[in-house]
């Protein structure tokens, strides 16, 4: 079994029914997060016809002033949500710095859910790397850190933090990405496309369920193991990372006597 460990499947501008066969002909454990509550929705609806599909809420920082006087009227979104995502910050492409106060205070709600629910938080970390370890540090929270692309001296302290980084289709095509693949031990580390927009961004193509397979390919030979076996090691991680989640572990069990 593969796992993408970050995906916008509610954002898919193609028949949604292609993009669920492939996953399930690729069997790619494929975790949905969530932009905003809406995309949660459609998410949830979406998994309802592939069990591959795991959704999961969270408010992405790029949403965060929507949202942030009205966090508690989504709090049955956050304890019915298996994992937490997509939260963060975003100091670089949101230029705008009178929004962050916002992105600041819907991430740090959500870090207080997630601490108090024991769950793994899918983040967004892009210009603001060194406030958000020093937040997952206050609240010790694990996390996912999706698509890292920051200093490479900071990636200890997340490590020391517990995180686990994401390796993402820009490994194609980035020397920094390729040295954070090899900065971090293979057992903390997890494969992602952030599709369908990642790879859309990298090479204007929409991006389907089996670009995961560049990624493991091409993380496999910066890593200098075999596909099957960075496989195996993926799933792994996974189960780690989960091992306090029963609702998780038991559908990894079951897709895996698909």
């Amino acid at each position: 079994m593969r796992i993408d460990s970050h995906v916008h499947i509610d954002t898919y501008d193609v028949d949604i029914k292609d993009v669920l066969n492939e996953i399930e002909q690729h069997k790619i454990f494929t975790i949905a997060v969530a932009m905003d509550p809406e995309s949660y929705v459609k998410s949830k609806e979406i998994a309802e016809h592939c069990h591959y599909v795991l959704p999961t809420f969270g408010i992405h920082p790029w949403q965060a002033h929507k949202f942030n006087e009205r966090l508690s009227e989504f709090d049955h979104f956050i304890d019915e949500s298996p994992m937490i995502g997509e939260i963060g910050l975003d100091f670089h492409w949101i230029e705008d710095e009178s929004l962050y106060p916002a992105q600041l205070q819907v991430f740090e709600y959500f870090l207080q859910k997630a601490q108090q629910q024991d769950k793994v938080v899918n983040i967004h970390t892009k210009g603001a790397e060194l406030k958000v370890i020093e937040l997952l540090e206050q609240y010790q929270v694990t996390a996912i850190v999706h698509w890292y692309s920051g200093p490479i001296e900071l990636i200890q302290r997340y490590l020391d933090a517990g995180a686990f980084f994401t390796i993402s289709v820009e490994l194609m095509f980035s020397d920094h990405i390729k040295e954070i693949a090899k900065t971090v031990q293979l057992n903390r580390i997890l494969t992602e496309t952030d599709n369908p927009g990642g790879y859309s961004w990298l090479t204007n193509k929409v991006g389907m369920p089996s670009v995961l397979n560049l990624v493991i390919d091409e993380l496999a030979k910066q890593k200098q193991v075999t596909v099957d076996s960075l496989i195996e090691q993926i799933e792994v991680n996974m189960r780690g990372l989960v091992a306090n989640r029963d609702d998780v572990l038991s559908l990894m069990d079951r897709l895996n006597k698909y």
